[in-house]
C-alpha cells in the first residue's frame, strides 16, 4: 500500500463486481490426530504450518480477463502511463451529473455574471510517476447512461467533437499530495480541478427558462453527462500516471461560480451514487514482458502477473489429486510472494482475491467465503497468504463442487484501478517461491 496523507480507507473495500460471487459452506470433521509430515516453516505467520507438507507442484501463468465490469466502482480512472513491464495504460470515464436542487430560481438572468465553471474531482490515489503535466479533455455525452445497465471497461459512448476545456487551460499537473485552495478556502481533501467553457455554464443557467432544470429526469435528457479523458503524447518507459478519483465524494461535482447583485454565488451539478458512470481503460502491452508471458504460459513458471482491468494470475495444483478422498485437510495455506520494492510507484494491490471454477457454472466463484478468498498484502514478507483449506478439501472429494483447474488471483479493485502485481514463479531466481503447505490426516 502506498503511503499518502489523504484518506485511503477505500482501498480496504473488497470491490468484487468483476466476479461471480458464490458462497458455499462445507463442514469437515477430523477423525485422527494431525500427521507429523513436512518441514518447518520459518516466518511467524506460518508457524501453524510446521507439520505441513509443501512439496505440491504449482503451475503458474496468467490470462487475459474477459468482460471486466467497470460501472459504479469505488473510483474512476483518469490519465496514462507507460509501465516498464506491462506497456501503455490509458484511463478515462463517462459519467452523469445531476441537479443539486430541482427547478432552481436564478432570478433575472440578465443580472448574472459568470466568473468560471470547474469540474472538481476528489483524489483518492495515483499510480505511476507524476513528473509532468497531462492534457485533459472533457466532452459532452450524446448517449444516455443508466443505472440499470451493465458497463464494461472496453465500452464507449458517442460524444461531442469539441472539448469543453478552454484552449490554454487543458494542461494540468496533478497534485494529489498537496492541499487545494479555492479563493480563500482550503479544501478538506486535494482535488483535480479542470476548468470548463463558460458558454457551457450559460447553457445550463439559460435552460432554467424552458423547464430543462425542472427535475433530473428532464435535465438528463438534455445534459446526458460528460466523457473525461487525457490526450497525452507517448510516454517514455516508466513515465506518466493515472489518477484514482472518487466520484461519489460530495466535493466531486461541476460548479458554476457567478456574481449576481454584487453577491458571489454558486450552482452545482453533483456526481453521486444516483449517477451512472463507468471506466473506459485501454491497454497496449505489445512488446512488453507481460505480453511475452501471456503468449508463452510456460514462462509464468519464472514470473507471472495480475493487472487490474486486464490480466488475472492463474495457479494450478496438479498433484493435490494424489491425496485420497479419505484425507482430512486440517490446514492448507497458499503463500504467493511478490516482486516489489517498498516505495515503488507500481505498488501491488492492498487486497487480492482468489476465485475458482464451479462445476457446471459459467464464470468464476469466490472460494467458499470472503475470508478464504481474500488476502491482504504483507509488506513485511512481500506476499499474499490465502487459507484455502476448504477449497483443497473440496478438490479431493469424490463429488466436490469445484473443478480442479486452479484458481485465479486479482486485485479486489479489478474494475476501478490499474494496479498490477508481479508474482514470483516456482522457477524464480528470487529467494522466495510460491508454496502450498498442507497439514492433513489420512484414515
Amino acid at each position: 500500500m502506498k503511503n499518502s496523507t489523504i484518506n485511503l480507507n477505500w482501498r480496504k473495500v473488497l470491490q468484487l463486481s468483476a466476479f461471480l460471487l458464490l458462497s458455499i459452506t462445507l463442514v469437515f470433521s477430523c477423525k485422527k490426530p494431525e500427521s507429523k509430515l513436512g518441514k518447518e516453516v520459518y516466518d511467524p505467520e506460518a508457524l501453524l504450518d510446521v507439520n505441513g507438507v509443501d512439496t505440491f507442484t504449482l503451475v503458474t501463468y496468467c490470462e487475459i480477463a474477459d468482460s471486466v465490469i467497470s460501472g459504479q466502482t469505488p473510483t474512476v480512472v483518469l490519465g496514462s502511463y507507460n509501465d516498464p513491464l506491462f506497456g501503455r495504460v490509458d484511463g478515462s470515464f463517462y459519467a452523469q451529473f445531476r441537479l443539486e436542487a430541482n427547478n432552481p430560481d436564478f432570478g433575472e438572468l440578465g443580472t448574472i455574471t459568470i466568473d468560471s465553471i470547474v469540474l472538481s474531482l476528489e483524489y483518492r490515489d495515483n499510480y505511476g510517476k507524476i513528473t509532468s503535466p497531462q492534457t485533459y479533455e472533457v466532452y459532452r455525452l450524446e448517449e444516455s447512461l443508466s443505472l440499470d445497465s451493465t458497463y464494461y471497461n472496453f465500452m464507449t459512448k458517442n460524444v461531442s467533437t469539441t472539448s469543453l476545456v478552454p484552449l490554454g487551460s487543458e494542461t494540468i499537473k496533478p497534485t494529489p499530495d498537496k492541499i487545494t485552495v479555492v479563493g480563500n478556502d482550503t479544501l478538506p481533501n486535494p482535488q483535480l480541478r479542470i476548468p470548463l467553457d463558460i458558454n457551457y455554464a450559460w447553457e445550463i443557467l439559460n435552460s432554467s427558462a424552458n423547464g430543462t432544470l425542472l427535475n433530473n429526469t428532464v435535465f438528463l435528457e438534455e445534459f446526458k453527462g460528460l466523457y473525461v479523458k487525457t490526450n497525452n503524447p507517448s510516454w517514455s518507459i516508466g513515465d506518466g500516471s493515472v489518477l484514482f478519483l472518487d466520484l461519489r465524494d460530495p466535493d466531486s461535482k461541476i460548479t458554476i461560480y457567478y456574481t449576481q447583485d454584487d453577491e458571489l454565488r454558486t450552482f452545482s451539478l453533483l456526481a453521486n451514487t444516483s449517477c451512472a458512470y463507468f471506466n473506459h481503460i485501454q491497454f497496449d502491452n505489445a512488446g512488453s514482458k507481460a505480453k511475452f508471458v501471456l503468449d508463452n504460459p510456460e514462462n509464468g513458471q519464472y514470473e507471472y502477473y495480475s493487472q487490474a482491468g486486464l490480466i488475472r494470475a492463474k495457479i494450478e495444483f496438479p498433484t493435490v489429486v494424489n491425496l485420497t478422498p479419505k484425507t482430512v485437510i486440517h490446514r492448507a495455506m497458499l503463500y504467493i510472494p511478490v516482486s516489489y520494492f517498498t516505495g515503488d510507484e507500481y505498488f501491488p494491490s492492498e487486497i487480492a482475491v482468489a476465485t475458482g471454477k464451479l462445476k457446471g457454472v459459467h464464470g468464476e466463484a469466490i472460494l467458499f467465503s470472503l475470508s478464504e478468498s481474500s488476502s491482504q498484502f504483507s509488506n513485511i514478507f512481500k506476499r499474499y497468504s490465502f487459507n484455502i483449506t476448504r477449497y483443497i478439501q473440496d478438490l479431493i472429494r469424490e463429488n466436490g463442487s469445484f473443478e480442479n483447474v486452479g484458481i485465479k488471483i486479482a486485485s479486489s479493485t479489478f474494475g476501478s484501478t490499474t494496479e498490477r502485481i508481479v508474482f514470483n514463479g516456482p522457477l524464480t531466481t528470487n529467494k522466495e517461491k510460491p508454496r502450498l503447505v498442507i497439514t492433513y490426516t489420512e484414515y
